[in-house]
This record gives structure tokens, C-alpha cells and sequence, in this order.
């Protein structure tokens, strides 16, 4: 009886890590935003934008893009109130799955001409004294 050796190799490909802190981005009503994700990988993972939990697509003032190297970007064009909330790429590797968090605020034109004013009246009393 002939005895026959088998060799398994097996290889690790260790997940690249993508952050979970949450990013904060600001930005101004009738302004645009991007928000990117790097998820790199071979083969490249599955990744699905959510806002408040629920999947989003493109539209007409959403554009999702990706690159065939693992680059993915969510531009908000023509931001209005309603575009605030807590966006997430999540990131779905054979291994695990990731998420990368952003917290978008979007600064109200009443907001903005709150702070002119304020920087105005502190101008003006700067040049008061």
C-alpha cells in the first residue's frame, strides 16, 4: 500500500481596517458634499450606502460612484435640510463586514445669516473702540 503526502496550502488574507469613529462633516444649505470610503480587497467587497438605516440610490441630487480599485464616494449636491443624518458605507467582505459612519449637518441659511450678523455687530464694535 503506497502511502501518498498531500500538501494544503493555505493563504490569510488579513481585512484592511476601515474606520468606525464617526466622521463629522458640515455643510452649507444649496452647498455639496463627498463623503469616500477606501475598501480595497481581492476579490473587492460588497458595499451598499445606508442614510438613517435605510439603502440609498442615486438620484438627482445623490451620486454614488465607485472605482474598480476599491474607491467609493457619496456626493451630495444641492444639500437642503432633509439631507442631514447619520450616512453609512457598509462594507461587506467575505470575512466581515465594516462600517465607515458620517454624521452630515447641514447649515441652514438662517443659520449662516445668524452668524454674519453676529461677525458684523462684533466688527463694528471692535472699530467702536
Amino acid at each position: 500500500m503506497k502511502v501518498k503526502d498531500k500538501i494544503l496550502y493555505l493563504s490569510l488574507l488579513d481585512v484592511p481596517n476601515i474606520s468606525s469613529e464617526p466622521v463629522e462633516i458640515r455643510v452649507n444649505q444649496g452647498g455639496s458634499c463627498t463623503l469616500e470610503c477606501q475598501a480595497p480587497g481581492k476579490p473587492l467587497p460588497e458595499l451598499k450606502w445606508t442614510k438613517n438605516g435605510k439603502e440609498i440610490k442615486s438620484n438627482e441630487t445623490i451620486l454614488l460612484e465607485s472605482t474598480p480599485d476599491g474607491n467609493h464616494s457619496l456626493t451630495l449636491n444641492n444639500v437642503q435640510s432633509d439631507h442631514a443624518g447619520q450616512y453609512i458605507a457598509n462594507v461587506k467582505h467575505k470575512i466581515r463586514t465594516q462600517q465607515m459612519i458620517f454624521n452630515v449637518i447641514v447649515i441652514g441659511i438662517k443659520e449662516n445669516q445668524f452668524a454674519w450678523r453676529f461677525l458684523r455687530m462684533f466688527y463694528f464694535c471692535m472699530l467702536s473702540v
